[in-house]
C-alpha cells in the first residue's frame, strides 16, 4: 500500500505543475510509471501513462504523447475503468485536434461523451464539452460550437468551477466576434475577464484584454481599445508569454491601420518574437499582413518580397503538417500492429502507403516551388546574378559568418548608360547589361558578382593587397572596353565602366559601410573623366 500511496503522490504533484513546468511534470509521471511497473499496478500504470501524454501535449511532443495515450487507453479498457477510458479518449482527441485531424479528434471526444453519464468528474465533463465546441468552431460550425460551449458553461456555473467558466466565456466571445456580433462578444469577454481578475490570473487577463480591445476596434471605439491593449501589454511583459504577446502586437497593428498610422513597427516586433518562439502559423500571417500593407501603399517591390516570404513559409508549414500526419499514422500503425488487430492494421497500412505517396509528391512540388521562389528573391531576373538581397546573403557566407576576412568591394557603373538606352533602346540596353554581366562573372569567378541596381554592379573578392586590387580593377575595366559594344551610332566610341573600390577587413555586419566607402571612390573615378578606377585601402 505504501508504494501505491507514493505513486499517487507523484501523480498528484505531476498534475499540479503540468501548466507551469510540463517537463518536470513529465519526469514525475515517468517516475510513477516506473514504480507502477515494478509493483505490477495496472491502473496506476495507466494513470501515469495518461499524465505522461498530457505533459507531452504541453511540450508539443504530440506523437510521443499519442503513443502514451493509446497505451493508457488499452490498460483502462482492459480494466474497464470508465474514468480512465474517458480521460484517455479526451487527451487523444486533444492531440488529434492539434495535429489538425479534426475528424479523429471529434470521434474520440464523442466516444468519451458516451461515457460521461457514468462518471461524476464534472471538471472533465466541462473540459470535454468545451473541446467539442473548439472542433466545431475550428470548422466554422458556430451554432454547434455555441451549443456545446453553453452546455459546458451551465455545468461550470452550477458546480462553481469559475476558471472553467471564464475560459468558456472567452470562447463564446470569440465565436460571436467571428460572427460579427461585436457588442455581444464584448459582453461574454468581459464576463470571462471579470472572473480572471478576481483570481489574479495575469496571463488570462491579458488574453481577455486583447480580445476585448479587438472587439472595440471593430466598433471603432479606438481610445477604449488602446487602453485595453496597453493594459494587456504591461501584463504580458511581466509574464513573458510570447504567444499572446504576438497576438497583441498584431491587434495593435490593426488599430494603427484603423487610425491611419503605419503598422510596420508592431508587425516587425511581432515577426521577431514569432521567429524566436517558432510560431510558424503566426509568422505566415504577419508576412501576409506586411505584404498587403505595402501593396496598398504602392510599394510593390517590398510587397512582393514579403509575399514570397509568406509563400515560402506557408509551403514549409504544409510540408511540416504532412510530416506530422505521417508521424501520427506511424504511431497508430505501430500500436495496432503490436495488438495484431488485423483489419485495423490492414487499413492503416494502406492509409500509410497512400499518404506517404501523396506526401512525397507534395514535398517534391514544394521543394521545386521553394527553390524557384528562393532564386527569385535572391537573383536579378535579367542578369541571373545576385540582386541586393542576394548580395547581403552571399556576403555573410563570403566572410564566413562571425569570422572576418581581408577583401575588396568594387562598385562598377556603366558610363553614360542612359545615353546608350536613348540611342539603342531598352532591348539593346538589356543585351548590353547581360554581356557585361557575363564578362564580370568570368573575371570574378572566385568572388561575388551582384547587380546593385540599374547599371550598377558590385564585385567582391578576397583581394588583400592594394596593388592586387588595383590590377584586378584594371582587368575589369579593360575587359569591358575590349568587348567593343558600340556606345553611339556613327561613332567608334565603345561602352566603358568606372570603378570605385575599397579594401579592408570584412565581417558579417559591415557590408553597408564597405558599399558607402567604395561609392565615394566611384564618385572620384567619375570626376576623373570616367573609364577609370579609384581604389582606396583601409587605414591601418
Amino acid at each position: 500500500m505504501r508504494i501505491k500511496t507514493y505513486i499517487n503522490q507523484l501523480l498528484e504533484q505531476s498534475t499540479k505543475i503540468t501548466f507551469e513546468d510540463p517537463q518536470s511534470s513529465f519526469e514525475l509521471a515517468k517516475d510513477a510509471h516506473a514504480h507502477s511497473l515494478s509493483a505490477n499496478l495496472e491502473i496506476e500504470k495507466g494513470r501515469a501513462l495518461f499524465q505522461m501524454a498530457y505533459a507531452c501535449r504541453m511540450l508539443s511532443r504530440n506523437s510521443e504523447g499519442l503513443n502514451y495515450a493509446f497505451k493508457a487507453l488499452e490498460i483502462m479498457n482492459r480494466a474497464e475503468n470508465v474514468q480512465g477510458i474517458y480521460k484517455a479518449k479526451n487527451i487523444i482527441g486533444i492531440i488529434y485536434f492539434y495535429y489538425g485531424s479534426l475528424t479523429d479528434a471529434l470521434e474520440n471526444f464523442m466516444g468519451a461523451m458516451d461515457l460521461a453519464a457514468e462518471t461524476d468528474d464534472i471538471n472533465l465533463k466541462t473540459s470535454l464539452l468545451n473541446n467539442i465546441g473548439e472542433v466545431y468552431r475550428e470548422v466554422g460550425a458556430f451554432n454547434k460550437a455555441k451549443n456545446y460551449y453553453e452546455q459546458a458553461l451551465a455545468l461550470s456555473l452550477e458546480k462553481n468551477l469559475e476558471l472553467n467558466a471564464s475560459a468558456i466565456y472567452l470562447n463564446i466571445g470569440e465565436v460571436l466576434y467571428q460572427e460579427g456580433d461585436f457588442e455581444q462578444s464584448n459582453i461574454f469577454l468581459e464576463k470571462g475577464y471579470n472572473i480572471v481578475l478576481k483570481h489574479n490570473r495575469l496571463l488570462e487577463q491579458a488574453e481577455a484584454e486583447t480580445k476585448i480591445g479587438r472587439a472595440y476596434v471593430a466598433q471603432k471605439k479606438y481610445d477604449v481599445a488602446r487602453e485595453k491593449f496597453l493594459s494587456a501589454l504591461g501584463k504580458l511583459h511581466s509574464t513573458r508569454n510570447l504567444y499572446y504577446m504576438v497576438d497583441l502586437l498584431m491587434e495593435m497593428a490593426d488599430l494603427d491601420l484603423a487610425l491611419g498610422i503605419s503598422p510596420i513597427r508592431n508587425l516587425n516586433e511581432a515577426l521577431e518574437k514569432s521567429k524566436s518562439a517558432g510560431l510558424e502559423k503566426k509568422i505566415i500571417k504577419i508576412y501576409e499582413s506586411i505584404s498587403k500593407y505595402y501593396e496598398e501603399k504602392g510599394d510593390f517591390r517590398l510587397a512582393l518580397e514579403y509575399y514570397k516570404n509568406f509563400h515560402i513559409k506557408q509551403s514549409e508549414l504544409e510540408a511540416s503538417n504532412l510530416s506530422m500526419r505521417l508521424e501520427i499514422l506511424s504511431v497508430e500503425f505501430n500500436f495496432y500492429k503490436e495488438k495484431s488487430e488485423n483489419m485495423k492494421f490492414k487499413k492503416l497500412s494502406e492509409k500509410l502507403e497512400r499518404d506517404i505517396e501523396v506526401a512525397n509528391k507534395t514535398l517534391e512540388t514544394m521543394k521545386a516551388q521553394n527553390q524557384s521562389l528562393l532564386k527569385e528573391s535572391l537573383y536579378d531576373e535579367l542578369t541571373n546574378i545576385y540582386n541586393r538581397r542576394g548580395l547581403e546573403v552571399s556576403y555573410r557566407d563570403f566572410v564566413n559568418l562571425k569570422k572576418q576576412v581581408i577583401g575588396t568591394l568594387f562598385i562598377i557603373d556603366i558610363d553614360r548608360f542612359k545615353g546608350y538606352n536613348d540611342t539603342w533602346g531598352h532591348v539593346k540596353g538589356d543585351e548590353c547589361l547581360i554581356k557585361i554581366t557575363e564578362e564580370l562573372k568570368k573575371i570574378a569567378s572566385q568572388g561575388i558578382v551582384a547587380r546593385f541596381g540599374g547599371e550598377e554592379f558590385v564585385v567582391i573578392t578576397k583581394t588583400s593587397k592594394i596593388d592586387e586590387a588595383l590590377n584586378f580593377a584594371e582587368s575589369l575595366r579593360t575587359s569591358i572596353e575590349k568587348l567593343g559594344i558600340l556606345a553611339e551610332k556613327n561613332s567608334n566610341k565603345v561602352v566603358t565602366i568606372s570603378i570605385g573600390g575599397y579594401l579592408g577587413k570584412m565581417n558579417k555586419d559591415n557590408l553597408t559601410a564597405f558599399i558607402e566607402k567604395a561609392d565615394k571612390q566611384l564618385y572620384i573615378a567619375k570626376e576623373n573623366g570616367r573609364n577609370c578606377m579609384s581604389v582606396r585601402e583601409e587605414e591601418k
